[in-house]
């Protein structure tokens, strides 16, 4: 008898730490999956970020935009492959808000951005990247 019931103590050890196993395992899981749908998520953020920062055409909408600056205005428009840099001259409140408002829109980093008043009139000097 007392070689039955070692018998059964030991496989009911063993079925105990059998489930204790599992539970700690399902824990690790379920830990290690929710990491996973956050780095998904990381992921997909960052290549919309990607998607949008990398606007093909930016050029070409930059272009268009400065198309309106009369061009004595325009000191310095130098537009390169990933940055734009910008010195414009006597802009009218009106137009100094349209520029603002319209680069604002779109997808760039403001690497300088300099406005200065001189009389009725305003100085734009900026550096952009995207």
């Amino acid at each position: 008898m007392s070689r039955d019931r070692l018998i059964m103590l030991l496989a009911l050890l063993f079925l105990v730490a059998s489930i204790l196993f599992f539970f700690y395992q399902k824990k690790g899981y379920t830990k290690r999956f929710e990491e996973i749908k956050q780095e998904k998520i990381q992921v997909e953020k960052t290549a919309a970020l990607k998607r949008l920062w990398s606007t093909k055409g930016m050029q070409k909408k930059l272009h268009n935009l400065f198309k309106r600056v009369p061009k004595a205005k325009v000191e310095r428009l130098k537009i390169e492959r990933t940055k734009v840099n910008i010195k414009l001259n006597s802009l009218s409140d009106k137009e100094i808000n349209y520029l603002l408002t319209k680069l604002a829109i779109l997808p760039v980093e403001f690497k300088k951005l300099n406005i200065v008043k001189s009389g009725n009139s305003f100085i734009l000097e900026a550096l952009c990247a995207w």
